[in-house]
């Protein structure tokens, strides 16, 4: 399974510096973080959908998590790719190239959650599809 191009292979290269990096972007993170912490602990298994860059999953990975980071981004992968390896969690972060709606591809999981942000779920045209694989996935 390969990704699909998008919109969005073309801001990875710089997604972290031109928004990770800009305060509403540090705030953003932060408070996506703190909700992550307040709901995933060590030991679980979560899904990600939208991965982008990797920050949230790398993020899980560290206080014990393992992660299931999907992307339709290529680009995006391949980034967190790289910050993945390079902070040693390639064992506790799966990265997938997959689409929101092509989460009826994946085989029904052990999974304690899932999580979206920063916008992944506004590019969902129908979202019911989403939810009924979802439940099958949890």
């Amino acid at each position: 399974m390969t990704a699909s191009p998008t919109g969005f292979d073309a801001l990875a290269a710089g997604y972290d510096q031109d928004f990770g990096a800009s305060a509403i972007g540090r705030v953003f993170r932060s408070r996506v973080q703190a909700r992550l912490d307040a709901r995933f602990h060590a030991g679980q298994r979560v899904l990600e959908l939208n991965c982008g860059t990797g920050d949230d999953a790398i993020h899980l990975a560290r206080k014990g998590a393992r992660v299931l980071a999907t992307d339709q981004s290529a680009a995006m992968l391949a980034v967190a790719d790289r910050k993945v390896r390079a902070a040693g969690l390639a064992d506790s972060v799966e990265l997938r190239p997959l689409a929101i709606e092509e989460l009826g591809q994946l085989a029904p999981a052990s999974l304690d959650g899932a999580f979206s942000n920063l916008g992944g779920l506004n590019c969902v045209a129908e979202l019911a599809p989403v939810g009924r694989d979802l439940a099958r996935l949890l």
